[in-house]
């Protein structure tokens, strides 16, 4: 009596343990995901450098306006529409229009993330995330 509960105990754990290792994957992106996401992605210097790992910028809020699951030969992809503001915390020029941009000045960029699904989770497809 006491190995078949001892048996039953055991697989229940493994049923369990399997259960939840194989949701973490199955999730979609989440909020902090399309954050870092617009982080590295959206506000960049001509060299494609990252505005925010340099401290030139700190995005200040990050909004989901809509998103949808659709397939694409084949793939399943996962497509977030969002709006987010930064707030510059150095000066900065943007070359091509000749602008200047003072510390505290913020800035709202919308744009478009797109997640491929793998077998081990989603991947975000950088093209051109901000407008």
């Amino acid at each position: 009596m006491r190995k078949r509960t001892y048996m039953i105990f055991t697989v229940a754990v493994m049923v369990v343990l399997l259960f939840f290792s194989g949701c973490s994957n199955i999730g979609k992106p989440s909020s902090a995901d399309l954050k870092k996401a617009v982080e590295e992605h959206c506000w960049l210097w001509g060299s494609g450098a990252s505005m925010v790992k340099d401290g030139t910028v700190k995005v200040v809020s990050v909004k989901k306006i809509d998103s949808k699951i659709t397939k694409l030969f084949g793939e399943e992809l996962y497509v977030i529409d969002f709006e987010a503001e930064a707030e510059y915390l150095k000066p900065a020029a943007v070359l091509y229009s000749g602008r200047k941009i003072k510390v505290g000045q913020r800035e709202k960029r919308r744009g478009h993330a797109i997640y491929e699904k793998w077998e081990s989770g989603w991947r975000l497809q950088v093209h051109r995330m901000c407008d």
